[in-house]
């Protein structure tokens, strides 16, 4: 048994350490974090994907996105032997469907929002870069609440308001791009087919639940 374990220096140092160090993590978008004024910020381990590479949509390169590709066919391997995700038994059934949203619901999620912002679409980001792309729009993935926050303290996207929310709805709707959502207690961060809803809707970009 190894007794070479570092407990941090003495007094609080070892807290502030952890603190500074779990900062950069999250500004590099290696985890996922919630701040409120009532307590501490909250941390939590992010999936690869979905999760850290969405996370990174404001510092692609080619570079960076040769790498992925060339280790994403190993990742998929990975999840054949051991998912990424699992089923944890919890005694109770819950409806977690997915649907396809009209245009009306979507407006209706959006109008219920107070804190909105907007990010550029990674997959669309990432062709676009290494010459390829859809031609659809690129800036279009929306985040609600403490999604939107998480995205906007880490330089991820722009805060916006409600009028330019529903006008990228309304070009998602213009431009064939389908809006879906993942029905759940609590509104959480989703995409619309291309246009993104993070937090309860989505125009087919990612989803991204909450902790």
């Amino acid at each position: 048994m190894t007794k070479n374990v570092r407990v941090g220096i003495i007094g609080t140092s070892w807290w502030t350490e952890t603190k500074q160090r779990l900062h950069e993590m999250e500004e590099k978008g290696l985890i996922y974090s919630t701040h409120s004024q009532a307590r501490p910020p909250r941390y939590s381990a992010a999936p690869f994907v979905v999760g850290i590479w969405e996370f990174q949509v404001s510092r692609l390169t080619p570079e960076l996105i040769h790498d992925f590709d060339e280790y994403a066919p190993h990742l998929l391997h990975i999840w054949e032997k051991t998912p990424q995700l699992r089923t944890i038994p919890v005694g109770e059934s819950i409806d977690t469907h997915m649907e396809i949203m009209v245009y009306e619901q979507a407006e209706e999620i959006v109008r219920a929002q107070k804190n909105i912002v907007v990010a550029p679409c990674i997959c669309r980001q990432e062709q676009q870069m290494i010459g390829g792309g859809c031609g659809k729009p690129l800036e279009t993935c929306l985040s609600f609440g403490s999604a939107a926050a998480f995205y906007q303290r880490n330089g991820l996207g722009r805060p916006i308001d409600k009028e330019e929310a529903l006008h990228i709805l309304e070009l998602a709707r213009t431009t064939f791009i389908p809006s879906w959502a993942q029905r759940r207690a609590r509104p959480r961060p989703m995409p619309l087919a291309a246009p993104v809803i993070t937090a309860t809707l989505s125009l087919n970009s990612f989803i991204f639940h909450l902790p």
